[in-house]
């Protein structure tokens, strides 16, 4: 399942950023992915110590022999301190098979919107890599907001792919460019990726849309996008870390109405199934708890948690093993009452 990678080069992105290039140890290739995807990796912290598994996403396009992935060094972040500090270049690393729903659609030739903000940049560059090489006459605004030039990760690239594509804009945004910065070249704008701007450069654009970055900014976007008559349909986004369905707080009811109950046992709450919410771990969300995850989708095992009665189905299947007694409250729904220890 999982599979010992070469670490052939790290290159310097940003102060923040470092690119991370692997190569298959065995010699048989990577496997496929599209571009926007993500893998798992696990890691071991520790000599001796238990796996940890993080997913980050490919941030180059698909037809390399190798995988790039560009990792933000997190503040409290214990796998992206592991590749900022300890990874060296000859190291070996584990990694899965790529995965995720968040993907250039493929078959298309409809212009095309990527909206990222700070490391959310690492999906948007596999498409645009992938656009350069495969599509490069197809329409194509890249948007993108950062704090300053410091932590702009990929400056000369973009800049370098904007000359060579005749239908593509870059608009570097930063929020709080240093003096030494030159407005036209270390940026495009000042300040944030407002309504206005948007209005300015893509009223009457009929694009598909994908956003990624933190929360605030995703919410941002979404709802300017909403607000210029882009229908949800042409709206594709993806969290690091934390997600929910943009627009919509998660649907929590408090009523028997629905099939199943679902007790907290440890906060001593109750709540009941409804089929608006994804998982077990947004309906505890939606009845005001606080329990741990990562990626929301079954592949890392954060949100392990007891089960001491009933059952459970998974939609997605889990990507790692869950133990007996236990579920992964991120990808779970119940199918019967059920007690979870949180």
């Amino acid at each position: 399942m999982f599979r010992i990678f070469i670490v052939s080069k790290i290159i310097p992105e940003s102060t923040t950023i470092k690119s991370f290039y692997l190569v298959p140890k065995d010699g048989k290739g990577v496997d496929r992915f599209l571009p926007g995807q993500y893998i798992p990796v696990r890691v071991q912290l520790e000599k001796g110590a238990g796996w940890t598994l993080r997913n980050y996403t490919i941030s180059d396009r698909p037809d390399r022999n190798y995988y790039r992935l560009s990792i933000k060094l997190e503040k409290g972040g214990t796998v992206s301190r592991y590749f900022h500090e300890k990874l060296a270049e000859g190291d070996e690393i584990e990694l899965g098979k790529p995965m995720g729903s968040f993907y250039l659609t493929a078959g298309t030739h409809n212009p095309l919107v990527l909206l990222s903000g700070g490391v959310g940049i690492t999906p948007m560059m596999s498409m645009l890599e992938y656009i350069a090489n495969r599509e490069a006459d197809r329409t194509l605004y890249f948007i993108h907001a950062s704090l300053d030039h410091r932590v702009q990760p990929m400056h000369a690239r973009l800049r370098e792919l904007e000359k060579k594509l005749p239908n593509t804009t870059v608009s570097i945004h930063h929020t709080c460019p240093n003096r030494e910065e030159r407005p036209g070249i270390d940026f495009d704008h000042e300040g944030l990726i407002d309504l206005p701007f948007l209005k300015s450069v893509l009223n009457g654009v009929q694009a598909d849309y994908y956003i990624c970055g933190p929360v605030s900014f995703m919410e941002a976007m979404y709802a300017y996008l909403k607000e210029m008559g882009i229908g949800g349909s042409a709206i594709h986004y993806e969290f690091f870390g934390e997600g929910k369905a943009l627009g919509a707080k998660p649907g929590f009811h408090d009523s028997k109405t629905d099939a199943y109950s679902v007790y907290f046992s440890k906060s001593d709450k109750m709540a009941y199934w409804n089929e608006a919410v994804s998982s077990i771990l947004e309906l505890a969300e939606a009845a005001g708890l606080s329990p741990g995850f990562s990626c929301r989708n079954g592949s890392c095992g954060t949100c392990e948690t007891r089960i001491t009665s009933g059952s459970v189905s998974y939609d997605p299947e889990p990507f790692v093993p869950v133990p007996n007694n236990t579920i992964l409250s991120c990808c779970s729904r119940p199918s019967s009452d059920v007690t979870i220890e949180l």
